[in-house]
């Protein structure tokens, strides 16, 4: 299944987060305001309740609403305004009323409130007990106490002041029962209108916000559209080209800026790998072309068995530079490639530095270049020791060819506790791009001549495959043209030294030599 896109999942996550947030707000608005209602409803029974019980009056011995020789009395007035009063005995018989009140069932009442079914509607019902009257009821005194006591018994804040002339009358054979209702269809009204509002604003926002969502999902990711559309255009062959997108720096400004880095660094190392093969095949057609013409001369004419012999060893020598070559490439595409937990076991890096010091003196004695060699401990570290020596074996090497005769070639080995190699300054060059995370102490080999020196143009590219400096490309210190190698055996130390989680440094001053620093951390905090 096609997953939706993100403008869409945006604006639907968006909308639902609104929409519960609504719901709750919804219910939380609903439920305040229906309980406002209803308390209003109660509270406007308790008070008309009260009113109602100080009007009652004593007719033939019984308690009544109203006289109806009154021009508004409070029953009839009440009954105007939608509310329904009667006095009900304890078994359900009712002995007067005003309004609506025969709507309402003729139950044994319960003092309070109370909701009931009413000519199919709900009515909210309120009933008191009247208290039982005075054996002198028919003083002024005495009813100015029986309305105090019935205003009491309703709850009703102002009861009728005192020398009032009517008294109520009791209701023979138990209790009489003040009921005051009111219908809650204006209430079940307002409550359905008020859904239906709730429910339409919510609607209506939900279409605002996911309109609304919608549009700022487009507008954020607007600047990813055209990220993609001019990521789309770039191939292997204009990886120059930029998006140089004028954004904010938000979330999508550094994506873009960092994609352009990213093709930066792909554009470099297509560049590289470019070189590296333009140099890569220069070295290879150099010895292919002087065997094709040696082969070549020696079929011109037929030519004696020793003449055959002398082509036949100079075959032999530009075959074994096509060998040495090979294996220097394989070595070099290797030690890239090897990550840092497949090192290998512990090894003296000391032992591995004798040993190439060791198989390069007879060459360094045919130059007439003093070799030395100081070695102050054993140099534990984890890797591959033929690989290690070979690395050591081309800085000695290197050191020796460009080192004039008479000259000295040193290589010196140390521990060197807490800190990292000697980093490039002004006249020098480190092969590291950042400083480590942290500073662990290192096995340090240092080599060091008393060479011509390398230019400060030519020293922060030594270590790239191929390259030789123009008085590399022509002859050596001594003069002999041809024996400057094919320029891979610093890249290989280099690559060989990082393979095992170390680097080399390069540091140089033209006229006074070159120093080359190999340094590994140790084996007891790899």
């Amino acid at each position: 299944m096609k997953p939706l896109p993100i403008r869409l999942r945006l604006t639907l996550w968006y909308a639902l987060v609104l929409a519960l947030a609504l719901l709750f707000f919804g219910l939380f608005l609903h439920l305040t305001t229906i309980r406002a209602l209803y308390t209003q409803v109660d509270t406007s029974l308790q008070v008309l309740a009260g009113q109602a019980a100080v009007a009652l009056q004593d007719e033939n011995g019984l308690p009544a609403l109203g006289s109806s020789d009154e021009p508004t009395p409070l029953p009839a007035l009440l009954a105007t305004r939608g509310y329904a009063v009667r006095l009900i005995t304890g078994s359900g018989h009712v002995l007067d009323g005003a309004g609506e009140y025969r709507l309402l069932p003729a139950m044994p009442p319960e003092p309070g409130f109370t909701t009931c079914s009413a000519g199919g509607e709900p009515w909210r019902l309120y009933s008191v007990t009247l208290p039982p009257p005075t054996d002198h009821d028919d003083l002024p005194e005495d009813a100015a106490a029986r309305k105090t006591d019935l205003a009491k018994a309703v709850g009703h804040p102002n009861p009728a002041p005192a020398g009032s002339t009517t008294s109520p009358g009791a209701a023979a054979g138990g209790n009489t029962y003040l009921q005051v209702a009111q219908s809650l269809a204006g209430v079940r009204e307002a409550e359905r209108r008020m859904r239906t509002l709730l429910g339409a604003g919510m609607a209506a926002a939900l279409a605002l916000a996911g309109a609304g969502g919608a549009f700022l999902a487009d507008r954020a990711l607007r600047p990813i559209e055209g990220i993609t559309k001019e990521a789309r255009r770039i191939g292997a062959q204009d990886l120059g080209r930029r998006l140089n997108l004028n954004l904010p720096d938000d979330e999508v400004g550094r994506l873009a800026r960092t994609f352009d880095g990213m093709l930066a660094r792909l554009e470099e190392a297509f560049l590289r790998e470019r070189q590296f093969t333009s140099d890569a095949a220069h070295e290879l057609r150099t010895p292919l072309t002087v065997l094709k013409g040696t082969i070549g001369v020696a079929l011109h004419r037929p030519r004696t068995a020793a003449q055959y012999r002398e082509v036949l060893h100079s075959l032999e020598a530009e075959v074994d530079r096509l060998i040495d070559l090979c294996e220097d490439l394989l070595t070099l595409a290797r030690s890239e490639s090897t990550a840092p937990e497949d090192r290998g076991p512990v090894s003296d890096l000391g032992e591995a530095a004798a040993l190439a010091v060791e198989r390069l003196r007879p060459f360094a004695t045919a130059r007439g270049v003093a070799l030395e060699l100081e070695i102050q401990a054993p140099l534990p570290v984890r890797g591959n020791p033929e690989h290690l020596g070979r690395a050591i074996y081309n800085l000695v090497h290197n050191a020796i060819k460009y080192t004039p005769s008479g000259g000295h070639v040193r290589v010196t080995g140390r521990i060197v506790p807490g800190e990292p190699p000697p980093a490039a300054t002004t006249g020098s060059f480190s092969s590291r791009t950042a400083a480590p995370p942290h500073v662990v102490a290192t096995a340090e080999v240092r080599v060091t001549d008393d060479g011509p020196g390398i230019s400060p143009e030519d020293l922060p590219h030594v270590f790239a495959p191929f390259f030789r400096t123009d008085r590399a490309r022509t002859r050596t210190t001594d003069g002999q043209p041809g024996s400057a190698g094919a320029g891979l055996g610093l890249s290989i130390a280099r690559a060989i030294a990082r393979a095992h989680g170390g680097d080399i440094a390069a540091t140089s001053t033209p006229g006074q030599g070159s120093t080359f620093v190999l340094s590994v951390p140790l084996a007891h905090q790899t």
